[in-house]
C-alpha cells in the first residue's frame, strides 16, 4: 500500500474546502408600477419560496422609496398603489372603507387575516425551518408599519395590520423568532423592530393591547436575554445602521413605557412575583449598567413612573412592596441610577425664592424630577414616604429649600394627628446631618454654599417665628415641648455650621465665607428670638 503523501506536499486545491457561512443569496428586485404587480409577487406557494423572497425584496425596495422620499415626484402614485393593494388584502368579512375599531377587530378575527399570504408563508417557514423567509417577512412587516406611520391617509390599514400581528397564532410566530438562539440575531432583530412599530403606531393606540398579551409580548426572561446581547467594537455609525439586539430591546421597553395607557402602567394589580421581577430586571440590567448613558436611564425614571412604583411600595406589606421600596430608595440616593444629579454633572433649573429670609433672586435646582415627585408624597402620614423624602434631602440638600418653597403645611398648633405628623416630619428634617456639600472629603469648595440651602437645613421654612411663638404659648405640654426641643436642636446645628464655615473658609475668598456666617446666623436668630 503506497504511503500517503505529506500534507505540506499536497497542492492547495487538493485539501478539503472550508465550509462557507450559508448566506442567503440576494433575490432579484423588481420595480413596482401597479398594485396587481405587488399582489402577484407576494403570492405564496410551497414550491415557490425563491419567487416569494424576490417579491418581498421588491416590496422592501418599494417601501424604502416611499419612506425615504427617494422619488418625490412619484410618491403620490406610490401611496395610491399601496392603498389599492391593501384593498385587495382586506379580510373576506370586510365591507371596505375605513370602518371603526370594532369592525377592524372583526376583520382580523376572520379566517383570512389581513395580508394573509405573508402570514401563511411565515407559518410555513416556521414549521419547515426556512429561517431566512421568517426573517424577511418579519422585517418587511416592520418596514411596512414604519412607512404607514407617516401616511395619515393609510392609518386605518396600519391599525388593521397591528391588530393582525397581535392575533394569537401570529404572536406565536413572533415569539418563536424572539426565542431563537443568540447567534441567530437575524431572526430576533426583525421581530423586535416589528413589536416596536406596533407599540408606537398612531401614538401608542395599541400599546394597551400589547400589554394585555404580555405573556408573549413582554416575556421577562426573553427581555433579560435580549439586554445581554451586545455587539462590541462597533463604530457609532455601525451601531446606528445595524443596532444590536440589546439596543432594540431597550427601545422596545422604552416604547412601552412611553405609550402604555394609564391602567397598564399601574402595577398594583399585578402578581407580586411579576412586579419583583420587573423591578429587578430594570435595576440589574439598566440602572446598574455602567455602560449605559445617564440620559437613557433617566428616560425610565420620569415622575409618573416613580409615582407608580410608590403606589406599590406603600401598599400592604408584601414581597412586591418591600422590593419597590428598596428600588425607590436606591433610585433617589444613587447618582449612577440616572435621576439623582449631584453638583458638577447636570444642568440646573431655576425656581424663585420668595421668602424674605433668603437671598433675592433664584435658587438652583438640579433635581427637578425628584422635586416634583417629592411634592406628591405624604411624609406627615406615611412612614415609608417620609423615609424617601428624608433620603432625598440627605442625597441632595438643595431639595430642602425648593421643597418647602412649594409645599403648603397646616401648622396651626393643635393636638391632632395632622399636626403631630407634620411636627414629627419637620423635626426629622431639622435633625438631618449637616450636608456634605460644604466640602468633598478633604477638598473644600472655594466659595461657601448658598445661604438659603444652609438655613433651610438648620430651620425649615414652615417653622416661622409666629408658628414657634404660638407653639410655646400653647397649654398642651406636648406642643410646647416640641417647640423647645426643635429650637435647641436648631441652635446646636447652627453652631456646628458656623464652626465649619469658619474652619474651612478659603483664604482667597475669606470675605465671602465670613459674610456667609453672618447671613446664616441673622435670619435664624430672628426666628428664634
Amino acid at each position: 500500500m503506497p504511503k500517503r503523501p505529506r500534507t505540506d506536499e499536497l497542492p492547495a486545491s487538493d485539501g478539503p474546502p472550508k465550509r462557507a457561512r450559508p448566506d442567503e443569496p440576494k433575490p432579484p428586485v423588481e420595480e413596482i408600477y401597479y398594485a396587481r404587480q405587488l399582489q402577484d409577487l407576494l403570492v405564496f406557494r410551497q414550491d415557490g419560496v425563491p419567487q416569494l423572497m424576490a417579491g418581498i425584496a421588491s416590496l422592501k425596495a418599494f417601501l424604502e422609496s416611499v419612506l425615504y422620499h427617494r422619488e418625490e415626484d412619484a410618491r403620490a402614485r406610490q401611496i395610491s398603489i399601496l392603498r389599492e393593494w391593501f384593498e385587495t388584502q382586506r379580510p373576506a368579512t370586510s365591507g371596505g372603507g375605513g370602518g371603526d375599531g370594532q369592525a377592524q377587530r372583526q376583520d382580523v378575527e376572520s379566517e383570512k387575516p389581513f395580508l394573509a399570504q405573508l402570514w401563511q408563508a411565515w407559518s410555513f417557514a416556521s414549521q419547515n425551518g426556512h429561517e431566512y423567509l421568517s426573517s424577511a417577512i418579519g422585517a418587511v412587516l416592520a418596514l411596512l408599519l414604519k412607512t404607514l406611520s407617516g401616511i395619515l391617509d393609510l392609518r386605518e390599514f396600519g391599525v388593521l395590520l397591528c391588530r393582525t400581528v397581535l392575533l394569537e397564532p401570529h404572536l406565536r410566530l413572533v415569539k418563536r423568532c424572539l426565542d431563537a438562539p443568540r447567534h441567530k440575531d437575524f431572526l430576533i432583530s426583525p421581530c423586535l423592530r416589528l413589536m416596536i412599530e406596533v407599540v408606537g403606531f398612531d401614538g401608542g393606540a395599541l400599546a394597551r393591547e400589547v400589554y394585555k398579551r404580555r405573556d408573549q409580548t413582554f416575556d421577562v426572561p426573553t427581555l433579560r436575554r435580549g439586554l445581554g446581547m451586545v455587539k462590541l467594537g462597533l463604530t457609532e455609525e455601525e451601531a446606528r445602521r445595524r443596532p444590536s439586539i440589546r439596543t432594540l430591546t431597550l427601545r422596545y421597553v422604552l416604547a412601552l413605557l412611553k405609550y402604555l395607557h394609564e391602567g397598564g402602567k399601574h402595577l398594583q394589580d399585578d402578581p407580586s412575583d411579576l412586579v419583583v421581577e420587573l423591578l429587578a430586571v430594570t435595576e440589574q440590567n439598566v440602572f446598574k449598567d455602567v455602560t449605559l448613558p445617564r440620559s437613557t436611564k433617566a428616560a425610565l425614571l420620569t415622575q409618573p413612573n416613580l409615582e407608580r412604583v410608590t403606589e406599590i411600595a406603600t401598599r400592604a406589606e408584601t414581597a412586591a412592596s418591600e422590593r419597590a421600596f428598596a428600588w425607590l430608595k436606591a433610585v433617589c440616593t444613587q447618582p449612577s441610577y440616572g435621576v439623582l444629579r449631584v453638583a458638577g454633572n447636570a444642568s440646573t433649573t431655576q425656581v424663585p425664592d420668595a421668602s424674605e429670609l433668603y437671598e433675592e433672586g433664584v435658587f438652583n435646582v438640579r433635581n427637578f424630577t425628584l422635586l416634583n415627585w417629592l411634592q406628591t408624597l405624604r411624609p406627615q402620614s406615611d412612614p415609608r414616604e417620609r423615609e424617601l423624602v428624608l433620603a432625598c434631602f440627605t442625597s441632595a440638600p438643595e431639595l430642602v429649600t425648593a421643597y418647602f418653597a412649594k409645599k403648603t403645611m397646616q401648622l396651626d398648633p393643635k393636638l391632632s394627628n395632622t399636626w403631630i405628623g407634620y411636627a414629627s416630619f419637620l423635626f426629622e428634617v431639622t435633625n438631618l446631618p449637616i450636608p456634605d456639600h460644604l466640602g468633598n472629603g478633604n477638598e473644600w469648595a472655594e466659595r461657601p454654599p448658598p445661604t438659603a440651602a444652609m438655613i433651610e437645613c438648620i430651620l425649615p421654612r414652615p417653622l416661622t417665628q409666629k408658628v414657634l411663638t404660638r407653639c410655646l404659648n400653647q397649654s398642651s405640654s406636648l406642643i410646647a415641648f416640641f417647640a423647645v426641643r426643635i429650637l435647641v436642636l436648631a441652635l446646636q446645628k447652627l453652631g456646628n455650621v458656623a464652626k465649619l464655615l469658619r474652619e474651612h473658609r478659603s483664604s482667597e475668598f475669606q470675605t465671602a465665607w465670613e459674610e456667609s456666617v453672618e447671613k446664616s446666623n441673622a435670619p435664624v436668630h430672628r426666628s428664634l428670638s
